[in-house]
């Protein structure tokens, strides 16, 4: 199954001061695919929770010297994020690389990064229950070739 993910979250929102975040629509050049596969047991206990998985995308970059001044704590420059619940199903999803490209003049050669973790939404259950693979690299390496994901149970 294939979900596009078209809507960006709040916290995307809130990048910085005098900077407008792009809408869904100008993310286009940013999307890629994530492939996400659930084993058995964890399909089993998410559906018997009726629990979902939440894909969690924060995009940023490293700083060049325009946007030294602009970094957060980690000295990185934040570019957005977009987080979205889908159900615990293997399945590819699309991420559309929601960002503020107007802070790519302070990423170095404009090149954004990804860090996509997926853990249970927390909503049947107030621990996460799952053990899922990061993917953290370039954008351009997710659109080269889509990533995968495993999720298994974190306590089987």
């Amino acid at each position: 199954m294939r979900l596009p993910f078209r809507q960006m979250s709040a916290a995307a929102l809130i990048l910085g001061a005098g900077l407008s975040v792009a809408s869904a629509q100008d993310a286009g050049p940013f999307d890629f695919d994530l492939k996400i596969k659930f084993d058995a047991k964890a399909a089993a206990r998410l559906s018997e929770l009726g629990e979902k998985a939440t894909v969690s995308a924060y995009y940023y970059g490293e700083p060049n010297a325009d946007g030294a001044g602009n970094t957060n704590e980690s000295g990185q420059i934040s570019l957005g994020t977009e987080d979205f619940n889908i159900s615990g199903e293997t399945q590819t999803v699309t991420l559309v690389g929601a960002i503020n490209t107007s802070a790519l003049a302070w990423v170095v050669d404009g090149h954004p990064r990804v860090n996509v973790n997926v853990y249970s939404a927390r909503k049947a259950v107030a621990d996460n229950i799952l053990n899922c693979d990061i993917f953290e690299d370039y954008i351009s390496v997710g659109q080269r070739k889509s990533p995968n994901i495993k999720c298994t149970l974190l306590n089987p």
